[in-house]
């Protein structure tokens, strides 16, 4: 019809905020990247191909603080615009806690939050202050992190927030419960993705009953950005959609709340466009698999071991 208007959908526009002209910025704005992020294309450009060329000499990632002065220098004030400078370059991969390195390797090659909370726990025989804590931890933005996403971040490493202070919780754990069902997943989790999948557990992004048209909006959007994106594998795409179908399956059957919370977070996660790595970059989709695959195993195992107890 002739003038009518027609918006988007939410996970069209997770997708076009990603790319250029747009960028995003701190405190969770979205902008131009000519108008609001200080970085011209040639000065983007510039910025990328000056820090392609220290992470290719010294073959280690630069840390978030690093990443920032960099992109400083360059004029780029903003530490998420910077971070989506180089995403939307495609030449580098980057961590939640803001590291980045060459796409080509592995990982960044630089220390995680997890890794950096896990170092600060074994310094301080299992216990620190919260505050030496949030002092240590390097973000994105470079802003301090909340007293939430320590405690998430706590989790993803089998440790916890109580009071005032981060302690590793108890080794040994009596019967199938909820600590050792769910520390069991997070702990073979990607580091990338924990963080992420710790904040769905505990505020979900959908209700249950709209997890399968979540997932059905992202299986149309990723199969398009597979069409035209070179980072994004047809065959990955199928892969996760076939998984997703079986999760869906394993939702309707008599799970205890913890299996069902592990599921639907998981549910989440794939339908996240942006979670742990963002699906649009190269390898994006790695961390939505290893998410699906060690929820599914530790579910359905935990399913086995309760039906066959009352037989």
């Amino acid at each position: 019809m002739a003038g009518r208007q027609r918006g988007i959908g939410p996970n069209t526009w997770a997708m076009l905020r990603v790319r250029r002209p747009f960028v995003l910025l701190d405190g969770g704005r979205v902008g131009l990247m000519s108008r609001d992020s200080g970085a011209s294309e040639e000065v983007a450009r510039t910025f990328c191909d000056d820090l392609f060329r220290s992470l290719d000499k010294r073959q280690v990632g630069l840390r978030a603080v690093e990443v920032r002065e960099m992109a400083a220098r360059h004029g780029i004030a903003d530490s998420r615009a910077a971070r989506s400078v180089l995403l939307q370059e495609g030449r580098f991969r980057t961590t939640q806690g803001g590291a980045v390195g060459l796409a080509e390797w592995e990982d960044v090659r630089s220390s995680t939050q997890a890794e950096l909370l896990q170092e600060l726990l074994n310094e301080h025989d299992g216990i620190v202050p919260v505050e030496t804590v949030i002092d240590a931890l390097p973000t994105v933005s470079g802003e301090r992190l909340s007293r939430v996403r320590i405690g998430l971040l706590a989790n993803s490493i089998r440790a916890r927030l109580v009071g005032g202070f981060v302690e590793w919780m108890p080794d040994a754990l009596d019967g199938e419960n909820r600590r050792d069902l769910v520390g069991r997943v997070i702990a073979v989790l990607p580091e990338a993705a924990a963080p992420r999948f710790c904040e769905l557990m505990a505020f979900p992004a959908a209700s249950p009953s709209a997890l399968p048209v979540a997932v059905a909006d992202w299986t149309e959007v990723m199969r398009k950005e597979a069409q035209r994106n070179s980072h994004v594998e047809a065959a990955q795409v199928e892969r996760l959609v076939t998984s997703a179908a079986r999760m869906l399956e394993l939702a309707q059957e008599s799970l205890t709340v913890d299996e069902q919370t592990l599921v639907n977070s998981a549910l989440g996660y794939l339908a996240s466009l942006d979670d742990g790595v963002a699906d649009t970059a190269l390898g994006g989709l790695d961390d939505d698999e290893a998410v699906l695959k060690a929820v599914e195993a530790a579910v359905r195992a935990s399913l086995r071991r309760r039906v066959g107890s009352t037989r």
